[in-house]
């Protein structure tokens, strides 16, 4: 083990609490079990690092669970099964093996859970493309809409998530997409949406026009640029980012973002956990990352960076100046 500061840093307290994890692992010594006891009571920063330790554990191990969980609820004879029902069934499946906390967890997995509801939805790490009247309809990771999709017109609400449409090549289908009661109206366009976890959504448009109505606000979107909404108002007005549309294609093209940034974007896409030390944070990250293999990502990031990757378990990967 590490020895144990007076006053540690939170990312210091993150790598000894990844070492404990494997000292404990298996059939751990009475001896072990006083030390990490004493480790676990020396700060609160200790305690933060371990519940970080654990929390990332129970979800990486809970996925089998929730894979289990889909084939029973979507295995069945019947082409569609109506929401009441699928929750009826959802409801007792996870009565009798997940219990009620897991189901109503905030967690990555419990953001899936909830997904499964919609009329299409993806699971960590997925994307899925959808074939509308309207054209490509694109689903980034942990994504969730409701659709009704006609040749005159494609109604669609992001429940969770992230989207891309691309409809340059439509001539006849509207489409309507609703996200918290903004709409945004369009007939020729190719943009992304992303709905954040506080609340705010951006819109990005590449090629066409979109037209968003928030409130009492009513704006058409231009090529190239990109729009935050919060509150049901037009916060930011910005030029569209690469990423923004990259993930369509597998990767994350990035110009100047930071090391910090890029973690919590490459998050998104696994069921571990990547942690960036406070001292290479604000390092200016330019390239083009996999998101289908987020271990090939984050050693890319060594080669272009002045850091150190490494993986003390398979669900923590520590980023780490040289």
């Amino acid at each position: 083990m590490s020895q144990m500061s007076d006053h540690p840093s939170y990312d210091q307290a993150l790598e000894q609490a990844a070492e404990w994890a494997i000292e404990l692992g298996e059939n751990p010594s009475q001896s072990h079990l006083s030390q990490w006891q004493t480790w676990l009571n020396h700060s609160q920063i200790n305690q933060q690092a371990w519940l970080k330790i654990q929390q990332v554990q129970t979800r990486f191990q809970s996925v089998q669970t929730s894979n289990a969980a889909k084939e029973v609820l979507t295995g069945t004879p019947q082409r569609q099964i109506q929401r009441r029902e699928f929750l009826q069934r959802f409801a007792a499946f996870g009565g009798i093996t997940l219990g009620a906390s897991w189901l109503t967890s905030q967690t990555k997995v419990g953001s899936w859970v909830g997904n499964l509801f919609a009329d299409a939805h993806t699971n960590i790490g997925q994307r899925q493309k959808l074939t509308t009247f309207a054209g490509a309809l694109w689903l980034n990771t942990t994504s969730a809409l409701n659709l009704s999709d006609t040749e005159q017109h494609l109604q669609y609400e992001l429940l969770s998530g992230e989207i891309a449409l691309n409809s340059m090549n439509n001539q006849r289908t509207s489409q309507y997409l609703s996200i918290d009661g903004v709409q945004i109206i369009s007939q020729q366009a190719h943009y992304a949406a992303r709905r954040f976890a506080n609340g705010h959504f951006q819109l990005s448009l590449i090629e066409g026009e979109a037209r968003i109505t928030a409130g009492q606000q009513s704006i058409t979107l231009q090529p190239r640029q990109a729009v935050t909404i919060k509150d049901f108002k037009v916060d930011h007005m910005a030029t569209v980012s690469p990423h923004a549309f990259s993930w369509t294609q597998g990767r994350l093209e990035v110009i100047d973002m930071t090391l910090s940034t890029l973690a919590a974007e490459l998050n998104r896409y696994t069921l571990g956990h990547i942690h960036v030390d406070k001292a290479v944070q604000p390092i200016s990250i330019v390239g083009a990352f996999p998101i289908d293999d987020i271990n090939s990502a984050t050693q890319l990031l060594s080669e272009v960076a002045p850091i150190k990757v490494s993986h003390p378990l398979p669900y923590l990967t520590l980023i780490q100046a040289v």
